[in-house]
């Protein structure tokens, strides 16, 4: 059974919005696979999805710009995907470099 957390109510969207997902798999150290993947779940379409997302701007000093409105970050707690546990600071450079990465193939 794929079970899928309920993340919409925590989000910051109009009732209309959906909400996309995807895994990084792979850490920053030459690709190495992540002994916990991350889940990584996005606004897709509706009011705010065009909105640049403060704080992973921030994050990486403004070399992500991609549009993303709300985010929230899961943290799979084995690699078998059954359970989460909670991101740490730990995970941030995984994260931004992701999302600079990402920035990068879209111009």
């Amino acid at each position: 059974m794929n079970w899928t957390p309920r993340v919409k109510e925590h989000m910051l969207v109009g009732p209309h919005d959906s909400i996309g997902s995807l895994t990084i798999e792979t850490g920053i150290s030459e690709g190495a696979p992540l002994r916990y993947p991350l889940q990584v779940f996005f606004t897709r379409g509706g009011s705010t999805a065009h909105l640049v997302n403060q704080s992973v701007y921030a994050l990486s000093k403004g070399q992500a710009t991609q549009a993303g409105g709300s985010i929230i970050v899961l943290k799979y707690s084995g690699t078998r995907r059954q359970g989460y546990i909670d991101a740490t600071f730990n995970d941030l450079p995984t994260l931004v470099s992701y999302f600079i990465q990402n920035s990068l193939k879209r111009r």
